[in-house]
């Protein structure tokens, strides 16, 4: 069995964090998974469920996702919860 790995890019804007992900899934040092990438979520508003964006409403232990709210915000739904179900 293979060991599972996580991985967190983080840095300022700018820094490259994006294009060392692509290079390195490019050269196969890993495969794509799972991802979250703050560029691509241009857009959260959940201000309708009465939540900032620093509020929780979702929980993820031992691989399972809990969400805390009737509504998910699209991002979470377009780039975490679509890419769970593709797997």
């Amino acid at each position: 069995m293979t060991k599972k790995r996580f991985r967190v890019f983080a840095g300022p804007n700018g820094s490259g964090k994006s294009s060392l992900y692509d290079f390195l899934v490019k050269q196969k040092y890993f495969t794509e998974r799972l991802g979250v990438n703050a560029d691509q979520v241009y857009f959260f508003d959940n201000s309708e469920l009465g939540l900032t964006s620093y509020q929780n409403f979702a929980e993820c232990r031992n691989g399972k996702i809990t969400i805390e709210t009737d509504e998910v915000p699209e991002w979470f739904d377009t780039y975490v919860l679509k890419k769970l179900e593709n797997r």
